[in-house]
């Protein structure tokens, strides 16, 4: 039964995290850092609610040490503001499939601090996602023709939000509790940092909502994986987290986000099957706390 619960939470993790990018592009018109702020101070806002909720100590929860503070405030709060940023500045659904090279590159990363043999799996998934890649973001013979800014700060947030995962499993104060103080800090640097722009604290109430939703996606996708991580299925979770790319795709274009691009589609599709390829070593990660999660 608690496989089953687990599971379901993973499916809903899934869902909320892909569903957010198109809501984030939907509030294009809301200023980024201000928007990013507010989804942060979202996120931090369901870990209390969730530890209160299971009787936990949130003055304990809040401890955190503060050597590893600006390590945790760069990696899950970091890779959010830096993918959900790159909506603003490039085709939103190219951003996002693009952040997802973090799914093959988690794989290498966790090889070499294990000092494990890479397989052929291996390679070939990291050929399929480049291919994947190069099919979204090329132009006519020019592989990487329609590279810009956005796609840029979209893959540096997946090689941060890989490097994450890797680093987690050895420094416990990187998962959990800590993340969600890493929210905290980011949230207020970024509502500070956009207090100067003019009309900062202007929102209609269709923007407020549109705003909370996006927040309240990204951090119920948190809250749900890290229950499914515990008690779910680690083979289920490994197959629903690689469905990420594809989902996004189909969110965007079902809210009118983005046109219908079948180069992107086609890369989302060729990134999904590059993690297929290594899914049996991924579901490794997934097996732990801090597993092969999406981002943000």
């Amino acid at each position: 039964m608690r496989y089953r619960i687990g599971n379901i939470s993973a499916v809903l993790a899934v869902l909320l995290w892909s569903l957010a990018p198109a809501l984030v592009a939907i509030c294009d018109n809301v200023p980024m850092l201000r928007l990013i702020g507010f989804s942060c101070l979202i996120t931090f806002a369901v870990y209390v609610v969730s530890w209160i909720v299971r009787g936990e100590s949130v003055r304990e929860a809040l401890k955190v040490s503060w050597l590893f503070l600006p390590l945790i405030v760069v990696s899950s709060p970091g890779v959010r503001a830096l993918s959900w940023a790159s909506i603003y500045m490039t085709d939103p659904m190219e951003a996002i499939v693009v952040h997802q090279i973090w799914g093959v590159l988690v794989v290498f990363l966790g090889l070499g601090a294990a000092w494990a043999a890479v397989q052929w799996k291996h390679i070939l998934a990291g050929l399929i996602t480049v291919i994947g890649v190069v099919v979204v973001v090329g132009e006519g013979n020019d592989p990487l023709g329609g590279f810009d800014r956005g796609h840029a700060v979209s893959m540096a947030g997946g090689v941060i939000w890989a490097f994450q995962i890797v680093l987690a499993r050895r420094y416990r104060q990187m998962a959990g509790s800590g993340q969600a103080v890493g929210y905290l800090v980011m949230g207020v640097l970024l509502l500070a940092m956009s207090s100067g722009q003019e009309g900062a604290w202007e929102m209609g109430a269709l923007e407020i909502v549109l705003v909370a939703i996006a927040g309240a996606a990204g951090a119920g996708g948190l809250f749900f994986w890290d229950y499914a991580a515990r008690v779910g299925n680690p083979h289920f979770l490994a197959g629903t987290s690689i469905c990420y790319p594809l989902l996004v795709v189909f969110w965007m274009l079902v809210l009118g986000v983005s046109d219908w691009n079948l180069a992107v589609v086609a890369g989302a599709l060729l990134i999904f099957a590059g993690g297929g390829v290594v899914s049996s070593y991924g579901e490794r990660f997934v097996s732990s706390r801090n597993g092969l999660e999406t981002a943000q």
